[in-house]
């Protein structure tokens, strides 16, 4: 259909590989002319992990290649050394929408790790790197919450941005928090039926997360109470909490500050609930931990997660 020569299985990915290689061998791999055809092949490789498509890039680009605006650039289409699609799949589905060719520069057997730092500059979400590395769910709750544990063990700012390697090892050192996550959702205020509390999700879940290192028991109680409030009396450390958080302004823990007044809500709540303590109110100022204590454990970067190591190239065959 599309290539110079025959293939007998037109959607094997070796052979469409290969016959692809052998197509823009003719330019080096400069200004290979890509038309919907090939387009539609080349999408057979593309990587599973890459991020979501984009439909209001897709439309974009279509209506520059289908008007005449589409100028070759420093644009490429990607394979890694694996032999996997890794950039350019937004620019071959405006290539098939648009239903004409366009010409790009092609590049073979990239480091996986190109993968991260991609697509004409447009920086990889958090999200994007989560499902990159194989996270299900919720994936920008995911990436908030994992960046948030990493920067408390690290012993990083709360507002310190994190490097691309730091983020991918954060979703694999926290193999529990897929379960908090959805524990917080769960404990998530919704209307008037009086069960959970409001607040940011990512918030909530990191601290249940470390909530549970100190006590996993404790911890699974902390949250059901928090959830449904059933059984506490007045000055029970969670009925305080639920009834200070729930009484506050709408929007009231959407920004910095109220971040840090969510928190030492919680925490005070917590560290009274362990103790064994009754109180009738919890402030928000003064210097009150704003995680839970002895939950921090340092990051040692010698115990990374060994992943994204770059394998070694596949011959053509």
């Amino acid at each position: 259909e599309i290539w110079p020569h025959h293939m007998s299985n037109a959607d094997n990915p070796d052979q469409i590989l290969a016959s692809f290689r052998e197509y823009c061998e003719q330019t080096s791999g400069r200004k290979v002319r890509i038309d919907p055809g090939i387009a539609r092949q080349l999408l057979k490789l593309n990587y599973d992990l890459n991020r979501n498509i984009q439909d209001s890039e897709v439309i974009f680009l279509a209506e520059q290649m289908k008007n005449g605006e589409w100028l070759y650039g420093n644009a490429q289409i990607g394979f890694d050394v694996l032999g996997r699609m890794v950039d350019g799949q937004h620019r071959l589905k405006a290539c098939i929408i648009a239903g004409v060719p366009f010409i790009t520069d092609v590049a073979f057997d990239l480091d996986p790790k190109s993968y991260l730092a991609i697509d004409r500059g447009r920086r990889k979400s958090g999200g994007d790197i989560a499902k990159y590395e194989g996270i299900s769910g919720n994936l920008n709750s995911h990436s908030a919450a994992a960046s948030i544990l990493y920067r408390y063990d690290a012993g990083h700012d709360d507002k310190e941005k994190l490097s691309t390697s730091e983020q991918q090892a954060s979703f694999h050192m926290y193999p529990d928090l897929a379960y908090w996550l959805k524990k917080a959702t769960s404990i998530r205020y919704y209307g008037k039926s009086g069960i959970g509390i409001s607040g940011p999700t990512r918030w909530l879940a990191s601290l249940l997360y470390l909530c549970a290192r100190v006590d996993a028991n404790q911890a699974e109680e902390f949250a059901e109470e928090l959830r449904t409030g059933a059984g506490l009396h007045r000055k029970h450390p969670s009925y305080v909490a639920r009834s200070r958080i729930n009484a506050a302004k709408k929007g009231e823990f959407q920004s910095d500050i109220g971040y840090v007044h969510y928190r030492r809500i919680l925490c005070k709540a917590w560290e009274y609930k362990l103790s064994g303590e009754p109180v009738t109110y919890i402030r928000t100022d003064g210097d009150g931990h704003l995680w839970p204590k002895n939950s921090r454990r340092p990051i040692d970067q010698n115990e990374w997660p060994e992943h994204l190591v770059t394998p070694t190239p596949v011959q053509p065959s």
